[in-house]
C-alpha cells in the first residue's frame, strides 16, 4: 500500500542467486481495463494512507489530517463522517498509528511508537491499552506485528542484532518458531546494502499467509499451522538487478552516503489484500515508484491469473463487502491529489 514502518523492511546483502533459482515473468492470460469511479469530491482533502477499511456503511483511513489520525467515510457516497483520535500521548491519544481492524465492538491498533496496543469503542473512547510484552521474544526483539483474525499475532522479530528480520506467531504465552529462511542468500552483515522488503498479507481464515517482495517480484506464500510457519509455494518473477554503487560521498555530517547505483529494481507489488481463495495486490512491472497503478489477481500457489488496467496510482485498497467484483481504493490523480476510489473489476474473484 511511500513504504513506511508499515511494510515490513529487511536489510540483506546479495550474495547470488540461489540454484535453480528461475525468473520468468508473470503471464496474466485474462486482462482487462478497471472501471474507476471517484468518491471523493474534488476539492476535498484526503490523508495519506496505506492501511483503510471497510465495513457495511464505513470506508475508514488512518493518517494525519487537521490533527486527527482516523477518518470515517460513507461506503457508498465518500462523505466525510467523522475524525477522531488526536496525535498525543493522553489516554484516548497516539503517536503513529499502524495496521488497525475494525469490527462492530470499535478498533483495535497499535501505535507504532510506544509499542502500545489500543482498543477504542465504538464512540472512540480508549477502553484499554496493552503494552506488547514479548517475553520469549526479547531474545528476537519484536519489530512489528500484525493482527490475525483469530487473536493471535503476527510477528516480524530480528533474528540477530540488525536485519534480515524472521517471523513469528504468538498465541498469548505461547510461541511458535521464528521463520528465518529467506528465497535469497543473504551474508549477515551489519553494513549498507540491498533492501529486501517482505509485504505480508494474512487470509481471512487466518490459515495462510502471502510475502511478496517489492523490490523485483518474489512471491512466497505459506500454510500457518497453530503457531508454525510452513512455505506452501515460491515462484520467482523479476529478479534483484542492482549493481555496484556508482560513487560514495560524505554528508553534511561527514557520514558516508551512497550516490547512486548502476541499476535499480523493478518495482513489484504495492498494497495487499486477500481472500481464502485468492490474492488481489496492487501491481507494478517497472522501474517507475509511481507505477502502482493496475489490480493482479493470483492464486495461493503465487500464480498470476487476472490483470486490470487504471490511471491511478494507488497507495491502499480494501475488499467490498458486498461486491465480488468491487474494491475500494486510496489513490493519485495525475496531479499527486489523493482521492477516494471504488474500481470495479469484472470477474475479480473469480
Amino acid at each position: 500500500m511511500i513504504r513506511l514502518l508499515f511494510t515490513l523492511f529487511a536489510v540483506i546483502i546479495m550474495a547470488g542467486c540461489n540454484d535453480g533459482q528461475k525468473f520468468s515473468i508473470p503471464n496474466f492470460k485474462n486482462i482487462k481495463d478497471a472501471k474507476i469511479t471517484v468518491l471523493s469530491e474534488p476539492e476535498e482533502v484526503l490523508p495519506f494512507s496505506l492501511f483503510m477499511n471497510v465495513s457495511d456503511s464505513l470506508i475508514t483511513l488512518v493518517g494525519e489530517l487537521d490533527g486527527k489520525l482516523f477518518h470515517t467515510y460513507d461506503r457508498k457516497t465518500g462523505k466525510l463522517l467523522g475524525q477522531y483520535v488526536d496525535r498525543g500521548q493522553g489516554p484516548d491519544d497516539m503517536i503513529y498509528p499502524g495496521r488497525f481492524i475494525r469490527n462492530k465492538s470499535g478498533i483495535t491498533v497499535q501505535d507504532l511508537y510506544t509499542r502500545v496496543i489500543k482498543r477504542f469503542d465504538k464512540d472512540w473512547k480508549c477502553v484499554s491499552s496493552e503494552f506488547l510484552d514479548f517475553g520469549k521474544m526479547e531474545k528476537n526483539a519484536p519489530r512489528d506485528i500484525i493482527f490475525m483474525p483469530d487473536g493471535k499475532l503476527f510477528v516480524l522479530v530480528f533474528i540477530q542484532s540488525f536485519m534480515p528480520l524472521g517471523m513469528q506467531i504468538k498465541d498469548g504465552d505461547r510461541y511458535g518458531e521464528v521463520y528465518s529462511d529467506f528465497p535469497v542468500k543473504v551474508e549477515y552483515q551489519e553494513s549498507p546494502g540491498y533492501s529486501y522488503e517482505r509485504i505480508i498479507q494474512i487470509s481471512p481464515d487466518g490459515k495462510k499467509m502471502v510475502a511478496v517482495s517489492a523490490e523485483g517480484l518474489i512471491f512466497e506464500t505459506f500454510d500457518i499451522d497453530n503457531l508454525q510457519i510452513k512455505l506452501k509455494a515460491l515462484q520467482f518473477y523479476y529478479p534483484f538487478e542492482m549493481e555496484k554503487p556508482n560513487g560514495t560521498g560524505l554528508s553534511a555530517d561527514g557520514y558516508k552516503k551512497t550516490l547512486g547505483y548502476d541499476k535499480f529494481n523493478i518495482k513489484g507489488i504495492g498494497a495487499m489484500t486477500s481472500t481464502d481463495n485468492r490474492i488481489i495486490s496492487v501491481y507494478n512491472d517497472s522501474y517507475d515508484i509511481s507505477g502502482f497503478k493496475d489490480i493482479t489477481v493470483w492464486d495461493w500457489d503465487a500464480k498470476p491469473l487476472r490483470r486490470y488496467h487504471t490511471d491511478k496510482e494507488i497507495m491502499a485498497i480494501a475488499l467490498s463487502p458486498d461486491n465480488p467484483d468491487e474494491i475500494y481504493a486510496l489513490g493519485k490523480d495525475k496531479g499527486g491529489e489523493v482521492e477516494l476510489l471504488l474500481i470495479n473489476c469484472p470477474g475479480l474473484l473469480n
